[in-house]
């Protein structure tokens, strides 16, 4: 597969796992065992140059996410690659489920009100045991809003705009 322009960020490599060359890497999708669906992976060096990894073997443990690429067999091989990100050709996402989204598509959408009011940016989105957290950022003020049905009234990717329907005490965290 070769780099076609548009990069999912979708695990990060926290360290080495062993001495010959396997990795230990912290996964951005929703349950670690997505990340073996995928057969290579792309990673940007200093230089901003993309190289592509040929995965040789990946196994899920259950605390972490094992990676072992081919050309990479021993520790000092390892060192240029530790706390990079990991990321595939959007291409290679999976097809989504009406009403769902990918967090990246997310992030920057200007969040309203029912009325239109601004209420911010949404700047990350949490995940929590429960449900999912929205960050949403207006200056320097912050709301974190639950991402449950009560409160998100609508999400349009298009034109990029979230609608939360507010109760009392959800305002800015002073």
């Amino acid at each position: 597969m070769n780099f076609d322009g548009s990069l999912i960020e979708v695990a990060r490599i926290v360290k080495a796992q062993g001495l010959k060359g396997e990795l230990r890497v912290y996964t951005l999708t929703q349950k670690p065992e997505d990340l073996e669906r995928y057969k290579s992976f792309f990673v940007k060096a200093d230089s901003g140059e993309i190289e592509e990894l040929n995965v040789e073997r990946i196994r899920t443990a259950p605390k972490y996410v094992a990676v072992k690429f081919h050309g990479i067999d021993h520790i000092d091989d390892v060192e240029r690659l530790l706390k990079r990100p990991l990321f595939i050709n959007s291409s290679q996402l999976p097809t989504l489920d009406e009403g769902e989204y990918f967090i990246s598509d997310m992030i920057g959408m200007k969040v309203v009100t029912p009325d239109g009011e601004k209420l911010g940016i949404l700047k990350d989105i949490l995940e929590h045991t429960a449900n999912h957290v929205y960050q949403v950022i207006d200056g320097d003020k912050e709301i974190l809003i639950p991402a449950v049905k009560n409160f998100v009234k609508n999400i349009d990717i298009d034109n990029r705009i979230i609608t939360i329907d507010l109760i009392e005490g959800l305002r800015y965290l002073e």
